[in-house]
């Protein structure tokens, strides 16, 4: 498995336990920058697997179903 494979594995189990998943609980999860999460976070709302909702501070990301 990637490394690649392992922080998205790692986001998509964060966000079932928790419901929801917010940038910085990604970045703290994974050991990964900023700037690295928000584009892993952006590829998996891309990619159909994460549901984005909300602005700015308040933005989380959900599983979609």
């Amino acid at each position: 498995m990637t490394r690649k494979e392992e922080r998205i594995n790692a986001v998509l189990e964060l966000c079932q336990s928790k419901g929801s998943v917010v940038r910085s609980d990604a970045e703290t999860a994974l050991g990964v920058s900023q700037s690295t999460a928000i584009l892993l976070l952006r590829e998996l709302t891309d990619e159909g697997v994460l549901i984005k909702k909300g602005k700015t501070k308040k933005l989380r990301y959900y599983e979609s179903k």
